[in-house]
């Protein structure tokens, strides 16, 4: 017996609904826990991005659904369409209309979640050698969401072709295959450099080891991601293909499961808190330098550096105290991972601590790094 059917509009609306509100639940909490623990003015612009994306995102749910509910788009010859009425005619441009702004959708709520990882990356990277790889790949997304549009836009021309009927390209304006290879291109390449940026700083840092396990498995969600994508792709490029709506089913998990790896992260004083195992007392690392290496205490609060970066400029001021939660090298701010660097005349060296914070353990987490 089959369980699921990729073809069937009706399993696509029960899908959609339930990856929905799992998508929609992890952004409402994840807002839930940054107001609680900043304030409505405390709030990053990572935070507001993903509200952007809440949006888009619920756009693409609603317009990807509709889209293959109907009679079907504008993919049909002039001998086929010379058959239809007037209605049906319209029935076909409607839907076609709803495949074009499903797509839009599709491609700005997958790069809405890609600049909102980045703004993480950027605090994360703070400081770090692997903060100049996160300019990189910001121009490198920037570039791909820009080329992506104008393949949109220059491939079917003109612009109301995609919901002709007939259109002048079938291939094109009916299926998005000649579309469909750039933005598979710089859809899946940028979301594979985006793993290269947490996961090696992950696996260098100083964490328990469960702590560890389990935070490689929330970024490496995106592996799924890019299969997803691929997998889409896949349908659209495949003549045989193109007749049914197996793509949604993809579009549909690779945006959700997107929008889960971005707000899980921030999510982690939760997860934390619920699996009790992960953090048990045996795993703490507590370190403390003696002789003229400075004295980490568990409870200390502050931290004495002639070099530490301004939180604004990025830049770094001399002489200066710093509080040791600080929102710059920082994975998520006062309750989770956060990395401190410390710095004297031959090594950058940051260490593991554990402090208790509003009743909470908090673990700071450093990456040893050569000067």
């Amino acid at each position: 017996m089959v369980l699921h059917n990729d073809t069937d509009p009706v399993e696509l609306a029960i899908e959609s609904w339930i990856m929905y509100s799992v998508g929609m639940a992890l952004i409402v909490l994840r807002m839930g826990a940054q107001i609680k623990r900043h304030g409505l003015k405390g709030l990053k612009p990572d935070d507001y991005v993903m509200c952007l994306t809440a949006c888009l995102y619920t756009g693409l749910v609603v317009t990807l659904i509709g889209s293959v509910s109907g009679v079907g788009g504008n993919g049909f010859t002039a001998d086929v369409v010379a058959t239809w009425t007037d209605a049906e005619k319209k029935e076909h441009i409607k839907n076609a209309i709803l495949v074009q702004v499903a797509e839009q959708f599709m491609l700005s709520t997958v790069y809405s979640v890609k600049v909102c990882m980045l703004l993480i990356y950027s605090r994360l990277t703070m400081g770090l050698k692997e903060r100049f790889a996160v300019k990189l790949l910001a121009g490198y997304v920037a570039l791909g969401f820009i080329g992506t549009e104008i393949a949109m836009f220059a491939l079917c021309r003109p612009y109301n072709q995609y919901w002709a009927v007939p259109p002048n390209d079938i291939d094109q304006c009916a299926f998005y295959r000649k579309y469909s290879l750039p933005q598979a291109v710089f859809n899946i390449s940028s979301d594979a450099l985006m793993l290269a940026v947490p996961l090696p700083l992950l696996i260098r840092s100083r964490l328990p080891i469960k702590q560890k396990i389990a935070m490689v498995f929330i970024f490496s969600m995106g592996l799924f991601v890019i299969t997803a994508g691929i997998m889409s792709k896949s349908f659209a490029l495949l003549p045989q293909n193109l007749d049914n709506i197996v793509y949604a089913f993809w579009y549909l998990r690779e945006a959700s499961v997107a929008v889960y790896v971005a707000n899980m992260p921030l999510l982690w004083p939760m997860i934390r808190a619920t699996i009790k195992f992960i953090t048990r007392e045996k795993d703490t690392i507590v370190s403390k330098g003696t002789g003229n290496n400075t004295a980490y205490e568990l409870k200390s609060r502050k931290m004495q550096s002639k070099r530490l970066p301004d939180e604004e400029t990025g830049t770094w001021d001399e002489n200066s105290s710093q509080e040791m939660i600080v929102d710059r090298a920082v994975i998520f701010k006062d309750q989770t991972f956060e990395v401190q660097v410390t710095e004297n005349k031959n090594f950058t060296k940051s260490r593991v601590y554990d402090e208790s914070y509003h009743g909470e353990n908090v673990y700071k987490v450093g990456v040893d790094s050569k000067s």
